[in-house]
């Protein structure tokens, strides 16, 4: 299979982010980065950071289940052969 090529960053965890500093921000986009790669949560100390990660994380795993739903729907539709040909003709 394909591997993903990235994940969706929601817009539901801005409101978080603008509530902590940019470095904290930065080290949170770098765990996530981190965790997408990987699949392991990097240990961060700091108790907002990790809340804000925990969010951020929840909609990366979203976007890797919403990934493989799709990669599956696809390669069962490959299965069928796919579309058929348009005649000569047709639009």
């Amino acid at each position: 299979m394909k591997k993903q090529p990235g994940f969706m960053l929601y817009w539901e965890s801005a409101a978080l982010f603008e509530q902590i500093t940019d470095e904290q921000a930065g080290r949170v986009i770098k765990a996530a980065l981190i965790y997408f790669g990987t699949r392991k949560a990097p240990e961060i100390l700091d108790p907002i950071e990790t809340l804000v990660f925990s969010l951020v994380k929840a909609g990366i795993d979203r976007s890797i289940e919403r990934y493989a739903e799709i990669q599956e729907r696809n390669r069962k539709n490959g299965e069928k052969g796919g579309r058929p040909s348009k005649e000569e003709g047709q639009k």
